[in-house]
C-alpha cells in the first residue's frame, strides 16, 4: 500500500520535473518518497525475516 503512494509520488515527481518546477518543490517531494520509502523498509525486512524462518526448517529437514 505504502509501496503504491510512492510510486504516485515517483509519478508526479517525473510530471513536475517535465513542466521545469522549482528545486525546492522537487526537494519537498523527494524528501516525501524518502519518508515513505523508510516506513516500508521495516516491513519488508519482517517479510523477509519470516520467509526465511519459514524455509529454513524446511531446507534442514530436505538435506538429512
Amino acid at each position: 500500500m505504502i509501496q503504491r503512494r510512492v510510486d504516485k509520488l515517483t509519478a508526479f515527481r517525473e510530471k513536475m520535473v517535465a513542466q521545469g518546477a522549482p528545486a525546492d518543490k522537487l526537494a519537498k517531494i523527494d524528501r516525501r518518497i524518502q519518508m515513505l520509502q523508510a516506513k516500508t523498509q521495516p516491513e519488508q525486512q519482517a517479510v523477509q525475516e519470516t520467509v526465511a524462518a519459514e524455509t529454513a526448517p524446511a531446507e534442514t529437514q530436505a538435506s538429512q
